[in-house]
């Protein structure tokens, strides 16, 4: 016997479970039956368990207090009809007389009767014995990622599917976050109090962007993060999500964060500006659209075009910070992964620090007030100097 009253506060707790569904990766089972269209609720006593899954290498579970004895019971119905009678407005009251009978939701003026799912819904891994423990800020966590997600590999290359996610690193009260799609790398790191125990982990990208996007009640809190050779799960309170972990070792980009560079001060604005116009005057359609050059003169930054496709050039005003300044210098960037880096800043950055090394080396990106956070874009070949 299930008797049980959806509260205002119960179905916005029930919301955070559609609000995954819509992150989510969607699972199918060899019947067709798409698992990720389906939520679980396990009622027992004063209490909901939440767990709604794509099936294999994605899992939400949420627990959520009645205040009061519902019965005991498990229901599973589908996520969208669900959602669709929460919506309405004041208390609902949830019914089901034995597993048998049908569920039943009554509202003021209402009676909706919903049968009981015949699928078997799958269960969440177990972790190894030997599965390891880490303890961060849940708010650090998501701030870190929000400044490094947007470079994630998200293609299926077998051979960069590893950065299909963003390595953590936390030690001495600094979490270190990466994130590279081959093509760049973007460094933040963020002060945090931790765990006395140093850290590494590699936090697969859905997961990371769950974290960054989800409005969490007390970014305080500390998120419990347990990993094996499989599956690494975040639990905050009383929400737990599980993944399937990507296993291989993530590059060390030490050396390559760390080369010597000369560094410029440039206008975010200006900047931003030529970028924007160059992208729009250029047809996608060439793949010489990819590769925009970059020069130093004397007090400005020269950006232009390939001269095979007609030369769009522009100055930026620049200040050089050191007095090591190359007598020439020359490379070629992707202009749009230099646009979406800047994009990718706080809205309040006004200077740009570049920096520039020697030929075929990345170009270096970061604001003038939050250095801790660097972005490295790949040069590409080029031919016309």
């Amino acid at each position: 016997m299930i008797h049980l009253t959806l509260t205002q506060k119960i179905k916005e707790k029930l919301k955070e479970a559609q609000s995954f569904i819509a992150k989510a990766e969607r699972g199918t089972f060899s019947n067709g039956t798409c698992i990720s269209d389906y939520i679980k609720l396990d009622i027992l006593d004063n209490c909901i368990n939440v767990t709604v899954t794509n099936g294999a290498t994605q899992f939400f579970e949420s627990t959520i207090e009645c205040g009061e004895a519902a019965g005991n019971g498990e229901v599973i119905v589908e996520s969208r009809m669900l959602f669709s009678i929460i919506g309405k407005r004041g208390d609902i009251i949830l019914e089901r007389k034995d597993n048998n009978s049908p569920l039943t939701f009554i509202s003021k003026n209402s009676i909706i009767e919903i049968e009981n799912a015949n699928i078997t819904f799958p269960m969440i891994p177990d972790f190894d014995n030997d599965a390891k423990v880490a303890t961060l800020p849940i708010g650090k966590l998501a701030e870190g990622f929000a400044k490094v997600n947007y470079a994630v590999y998200k293609g299926d290359n077998p051979s960069l599917l590893l950065y299909s996610g963003v390595k953590v690193t936390s030690k001495d009260g600094v979490m270190t976050f990466i994130a590279t799609d081959g093509s760049r790398i973007v460094c933040a790191n963020v002060p945090a109090d931790t765990t006395k125990k140093n850290s590494e982990i590699v936090i697969p990208q859905w997961l990371s962007g769950f974290i960054c996007s989800n409005p969490w009640d007390n970014p305080e809190s500390q998120a419990l993060i347990t990993y094996d050779q499989n599956h690494i799960s975040v639990t905050v309170g009383a929400l737990s999500i599980v993944s399937c972990r990507y296993l291989g070792q993530f590059s060390d980009m030490t050396k390559v964060i760390s080369e010597k560079r000369w560094w410029i001060s440039v206008s975010a604005d200006d900047l931003k500006e030529v970028i924007q116009e160059i992208l729009t005057l250029l047809p996608s359609r060439i793949s010489q659209a990819k590769k925009t050059i970059f020069e130093l003169e004397e007090n400005a930054l020269c950006i232009r075009t390939a001269q095979n496709i007609g030369t769009i050039k522009a100055r930026v005003p620049c200040t050089f910070k050191d007095e090591d300044i190359p007598e020439e210098y020359i490379n070629a960037y992707n202009p749009a992964f230099l646009l979406e880096s800047i994009n990718a800043l706080p809205k309040t950055t006004n200077k740009l620090i570049l920096g520039f090394s020697e030929r075929g080396k990345p170009m270096a990106i970061m604001s003038y007030d939050d250095p801790d956070c660097l972005c490295l874009i790949a040069a590409v070949r080029f031919r016309d100097c």
